[in-house]
Order: structure tokens, then C-alpha cells, then sequence
């Protein structure tokens, strides 16, 4: 991304020229040759297109059209850039402006390593996303199965102790108070009375 960068600041280039019909302009190895410009409606718009053939190092490329479109909802014209990329660099063809004899104003634009800009954002993007998806997915299922383990858990009942079976019980004793020096009581028996009989 960074060399993309680099190359499309340090290294682009531009001509501008107004060409009659048949006229061609170069810039680095490409030669523009204006063919005509012609006028449409499309809806609510104006549209008028020119057509230029372009060639390399002599060698055809094809044919673009470079279009000003004027919308009488804004008031203004506005510009219909046409484009050829490569990995190599960008072409950019700009319709200026255009005359009642035919002539028009082409404006050519040469970018190299435009491509690398936006194939190195990509790599950057799915890099981020490799390197964070997989632990962002398994911190995720982590939290998801200790919630559902914390939900399906039963919750703790504190039960009381019970003794074994066939365990003693425990007895209850009370204290016993003991006197000192405390003499035994005498045994007292009483005697029976016998009364006389008259």
C-alpha cells in the first residue's frame, strides 16, 4: 500500500491540450487521438461525450469516452471520467471543454501503482480480520457456555447433620451436688401400737 502511495504522488504525470477532430496528444508511452464529440438527453441531464482512441507504444488500447454531464437540478456540469487500470498504473481522461467547430479540451492523467493502494487496504483489512476472528469467536463461546453452566446449575441447600443409623443418642445429665462432710440421715422406724382388748 505504502509503495502505491508513493508511486501515485511522486510519479504521476498530465497533459492538457485542445485538439481538432483527428489531433493527438502523448504523454509518457501513450498517444490520445481525439475522434469527435457528439450530443445526447438522458432523462433530465445533457450529455456530451467525446470518443478518443487510445494506443501504447503503438499498439492499439481501444477506444474511451471521457463525458460532461449538465443536470438542471443542481445547475452545474459535471464531469464523466474515463478510466483504464492496470496493475501497473492508472489512465485518466477528462472532457474540458468543447467548441461549435469541434474542437475540445482533452485533459489526460497517467497514475502508476493506483492499484497497490487499494489491493494493499484489502490485504490490511483481511489481515485484521484473521488475526482478531478466530479469538474474538472463542472468547465468545467461552462466555456462552459458562453463562449456560451457571444457569443449568442447581443452587446450593444446606442440609442438617444427621447421625448414623444405629448410633447411640446422646443422654442429657444433670449435675449432681454433693455436700461436704454431709452425714447419712438415721433410719427412724416406728413402733406399732397394740392397745388391749376388754
Amino acid at each position: 500500500m505504502a509503495i502505491g502511495i508513493i508511486g501515485s504522488s511522486l510519479f504521476d504525470t498530465s497533459r492538457e491540450a485542445t485538439l481538432a477532430k483527428g489531433d493527438s496528444l502523448s504523454i509518457g508511452s501513450y498517444s490520445i487521438q481525439y475522434d469527435s464529440v457528439a450530443y445526447a438527453q438522458q432523462g433530465d441531464n445533457d450529455v456530451v461525450r467525446a470518443t478518443v482512441t487510445v494506443t501504447r507504444n503503438g499498439q492499439p488500447l481501444g477506444t474511451m469516452y471521457p463525458e460532461k454531464l449538465y443536470s438542471a437540478s443542481y445547475d452545474q456540469w459535471v464531469s464523466e471520467v474515463a478510466i483504464r487500470s492496470t496493475p501497473a498504473e492508472d489512465l485518466y481522461i477528462i472532457l474540458g471543454d468543447w467548441g461549435h467547430d469541434g474542437s475540445a479540451t482533452i485533459k489526460v492523467l497517467v497514475n502508476p501503482l493506483v492499484a497497490w493502494i487499494w489491493i494493499g487496504g484489502g490485504l490490511f483489512m483481511l489481515g485484521g480480520l484473521i488475526a482478531f476472528w478466530p479469538r474474538g469467536v472463542a472468547v465468545a463461546e467461552e462466555a456462552q457456555a459458562q453463562a449456560a453452566a451457571a444457569a443449568q446449575a442447581p443452587l446450593p441447600v444446606s442440609q442438617p447433620v444427621k447421625a448414623p443409623v444405629g448410633a447411640a443418642q446422646p443422654k442429657t445429665t444433670q449435675p449432681v451436688t454433693a455436700t461436704a462432710n454431709a452425714s447419712p440421715r438415721p433410719i427412724v422406724r416406728k413402733k406399732a401400737r397394740h392397745g388391749r382388748r376388754h
